[in-house]
C-alpha cells in the first residue's frame, strides 16, 4: 500500500509490504512518484486522473510492469483507491497468479486436444437433460457439428423407444441418489438408437456418470458414446440366421475342426 498526495501524486507513505516488493525504503518512497520507485504507470494528467477516480471510487489498471530496485521486472495489478485527502494506491504482485494462469491454459489446451480428436463422443448436461457440451466427434456419429447437436433436444436425438429408456434410467439413478447410499462412482450402460443427419439412424452404447461438486453431491452428467450400428446389425443378422435354422426339418449339426459338436439345431427333438 502507498499512499499519494492528490495534487501531485508524490508519495506520502509506503507500507512495509510495498518496501519488501519493491526495494525501495519507506524514506526513500516519500516524496517521489511512482515512476520514481519503478512503478511504470502512465497516469497522464495526475489531476485527470483523480477527477476520473473521484467520479468511479477506484481505477484499476492490470498487468502493470513494475522494476524493482533490483532491476527485476514484475507484473502488477494497481488499485487507486479515493482516501479523502489522499489517494490509496494498492500494488498487488500478480507473479503467482500468472504462473498459474498459464499452467491452467496448458492443462486446457492439452484436454481440449484430446477430448477434440477422441473417437468417442463426450457429452455433458445437466439434471434435466439440457447439453451443455457435446465434442466435435459428434460429425462423425451423427453428422451435425458440435454447434448443431448442442442446439437440440432429446427428442431430436433419440428414436421414442430409446427416449424411453435413458429416462427411466435417469429416474432410477436419480432415486438411488436420493438414498444416499449409492455408489458415487458408478457407470450406467444403456444401447441407445439415435437420429443422423442424412435421415438415418445408428445405434450408440452409451456410458453414463454423474458429474459431482466437492461436496459429491450430483450437479450434472457426463456420457461417453461410441458407435455399436455394425455390431448392432450383426446380431440382428444372426439372429435371422438362428430362426431360419430352426425352422428347417433336417438336422444341422455344426462341429469344430476336431469334431466337437458346437450346435445342434431343434430338429433333433424330432427324430
Amino acid at each position: 500500500i502507498v499512499l499519494l498526495e492528490k495534487s501531485e501524486g508524490k508519495i506520502t507513505h509506503a507500507n512495509p509490504a510495498a518496501e519488501k516488493m519493491l526495494g525501495y525504503t519507506t524514506k526513500e518512497s516519500i516524496g517521489n512518484k511512482l515512476k520514481d520507485i519503478g512503478v511504470l504507470i502512465d497516469l497522464g494528467d495526475f489531476q485527470t486522473t483523480m477527477q476520473n477516480l473521484n467520479k468511479n471510487g477506484m481505477i484499476m489498471y492490470d498487468d502493470v510492469p513494475v522494476k524493482t530496485k533490483a532491476g527485476q521486472h514484475i507484473d502488477t495489478d494497481i488499485y487507486l483507491v479515493d482516501r479523502a485527502r489522499l489517494v490509496q494506491c494498492n500494488i498487488r504482485d500478480i507473479a503467482k497468479r500468472k504462473l498459474v494462469e498459464k499452467k491452467l491454459r496448458e492443462s486446457e489446451e492439452k484436454y481440449r486436444l484430446v477430448v477434440d480428436n477422441i473417437v468417442d463422443v463426450i457429452t455433458v448436461m445437466d439434471l434435466n437433460l439440457r447439453l451443455n457440451y457435446v465434442s466435435p466427434s459428434i460429425m462423425r456419429l451423427r453428422g451435425y457439428t458440435a454447434e448443431e447437436a448442442m442446439a437440440q433436444t432429446m427428442e431430436q436425438i433419440m428414436t421414442p423407444e430409446s427416449l424411453q429408456i435413458a429416462a427411466g434410467v435417469l429416474e432410477e439413478e436419480l432415486k438411488l441418489e436420493a438414498s444416499g447410499t449409492a455408489d458415487p462412482g458408478r457407470t450406467r450402460i444403456m444401447e441407445l438408437e439415435e437420429y443422423r443427419k442424412d435421415g438415418s439412424t445408428g445405434w450408440v452404447e452409451n456410458h453414463l456418470s454423474f458429474i459431482r461438486d466437492k461436496a459429491q453431491k450430483a450437479v450434472g452428467m457426463i456420457s461417453v458414446s461410441h458407435d455399436i450400428t455394425d455390431r448392432k446389425r450383426a446380431e440382428a443378422e444372426r439372429k435371422r440366421l438362428t430362426t431360419a435354422i430352426e425352422q428347417v426339418r433336417e438336422m444341422i449339426v455344426i462341429t469344430d475342426p476336431e469334431g466337437t459338436i458346437q450346435y445342434v439345431n431343434l430338429s433333433l427333438i424330432h427324430i
